[in-house]
């Protein structure tokens, strides 16, 4: 009976001996798999530490880029200034200013948005801005939002669908951010349809902003609009 008997040593040798096939293909599985995986983890913690790297790099940038020159922008608006609403003012201003329409429009946006409680950080506007021509953000007490905010100001016409894309684009590269197009004509039925759709892009047509500055403008003209403005220039 004895001699049917393997001791632990004799087991071990038979196994060392005579390796096992199965136990050998089962490991180097095992092992591929673990490898696999870890790959997968270091490629996730990279991918994660490079976007938070690109947010932080947005955040930090745009509120300290100026795009433009110094002294490039004009506040002078003709002394004869109608008694008309700002929003009126806005919409009638004179073609041949030393101030473009687009750069007017983007300065009132600003103010609208500060009477609004949002906290304004920069008016980038001009070429090369990415789509984003004022740069902000609104907080309460659990949250804090960055908004990206880009101005048209084209009132005979809709914004198309590419204008919507580009700035949508811009807000999911971001974390906690929000998009807001402005303009004083109106929006395509594609530009609409995607609002619908997405709950951090916002659309505000021209009808939209003489209500609301009705409410947070009545007592401005384009005049201290634009000098407000100065400050996040």
């Amino acid at each position: 009976m004895a001699e049917k008997i393997f001791n632990g040593r004799e087991l071990m040798a038979r196994v060392v001996s005579k390796p096992n096939i199965i136990g050998i293909i089962f490991f180097i599985m095992i092992w591929a798999i673990s490898e696999v995986f870890l790959i997968g983890v270091i490629a996730g913690l990279f991918a994660r530490w490079t976007v938070r790297k690109y947010d932080r790099t947005v955040i930090n940038q745009i509120p300290k880029t100026s795009l433009r020159t110094p002294n490039t922008i004009s506040y002078d608006i003709p002394e004869n200034i109608s008694h008309d609403s700002a929003y009126d003012q806005l919409l009638n201003y004179p073609d041949n200013s030393t101030m473009e329409k687009g750069d007017v429009f983007e300065a009132y946006c600003a103010v609208l948005l500060d009477q609004m409680t949002y906290t304004i950080h920069s008016i980038n506007g001009g070429g090369g801005d990415g789509g984003i021509d004022i740069f902000a953000s609104k907080s309460d007490e659990l949250t804090s939002l960055q908004i990206l905010i880009q101005c048209k100001n084209y009132p005979n016409s809709n914004i198309p669908y590419d204008v919507y894309a580009n700035l949508a684009g811009n807000v999911r590269r971001g974390r906690n951010h929000q998009g807001i197009i402005m303009t004083t004509g109106g929006f395509t039925a594609q530009c609409m349809e995607y609002d619908e759709m997405d709950d951090d892009m916002h659309l505000i047509d021209g009808e939209t902003i003489r209500r609301l500055s009705d409410r947070y403008l009545n007592t401005w003209n384009l005049n201290n609009i634009l000098q407000r403005a100065q400050q996040w220039k």
